[in-house]
């Protein structure tokens, strides 16, 4: 697509039903050929949908017990059948179709959660925490979308340490038969941008590829991210692209 066209313009601070939404949202799905004309929106309470058309707005759940604060994160699997909300203290997973209702932060006793990706191949979410049973470090959990009590800690590395600017990557190479996941944060105190690749091919084994450390002022943004085409991971910060 070589330009963009504006479809509606919509003064959504206007409407009280979007007070404290997250952020992310997702294009309901439709048939084939179809232009979406429908957004999914997650508060701390509910997931509920908005017809830009009609600007109508429904309701598709109301959470047994809301999120402390305004979600960060939302996310849903490919036929959007289930739903991730997570706020940074806590997360709710959603079975639309079920109606299982799983507290994440209660089932995983983790908090700070730093982000949070789906992984359509196999089925999966990861989700990276901050803190595991109120001690700090870095726990990476993997859990099936179709039950999250269906999981496994991928890192439990307690370094008493605040992280910030995370981010998650699977990359896969169905050839040459090999999947990594690529985490990459920034460290208080120390200072440091880490990224750290990991063989997950063989589901019930994980080995460390590589572990990098470079300066990262605590006070300074920076962004990492992987490449699809080529697989080489930038990081992006006042200084330019690494």
């Amino acid at each position: 697509m070589d330009k963009f066209e504006q479809v509606k313009r919509i003064r959504i601070r206007d409407k009280p039903e979007f007070i404290d939404i997250s952020m992310q949202f997702q294009f309901k799905l439709t048939k084939k050929d179809k232009e979406p004309t429908t957004l999914i929106f997650a508060r701390q309470d509910r997931i509920m949908e908005f017809n830009f058309e009609t600007e109508e707005i429904k309701e598709i759940c109301i959470f047994e017990v809301p999120l402390t604060r305004q979600p960060e994160f939302f996310l849903m699997n490919d036929n959007q059948q289930v739903s991730i909300i997570a706020s940074i203290d806590d997360g709710i997973y959603y079975n639309h179709k079920t109606g299982l209702y799983v507290d994440l932060d209660e089932e995983f006793r983790i908090s700070n959660i730093k982000e949070i990706i789906h992984d359509h191949e196999d089925r999966v979410f990861y989700l990276l925490a901050n803190k595991f049973e109120e001690k700090l470090g870095l726990f990476m959990i993997r859990f099936s979308e179709v039950d999250p009590r269906e999981h496994q800690f991928f890192m439990k590395w307690k370094n008493k340490l605040d992280i910030a600017d995370a981010d998650v990557a699977v990359m896969r190479n169905q050839q040459k038969k090999y999947k990594e996941l690529v985490v990459s944060y920034k460290t208080i105190f120390i200072n440091t941008y880490n990224v750290v690749c990991m063989d997950i091919s063989v589901e019930d084994e994980q080995t460390l590829i590589f572990r990098h450390e470079s300066f990262q002022l605590w006070e300074s943004e920076s962004s990492g991210f992987l490449l699809t085409e080529n697989k080489d991971f930038i990081t992006l910060n006042k200084s330019g692209m690494q």
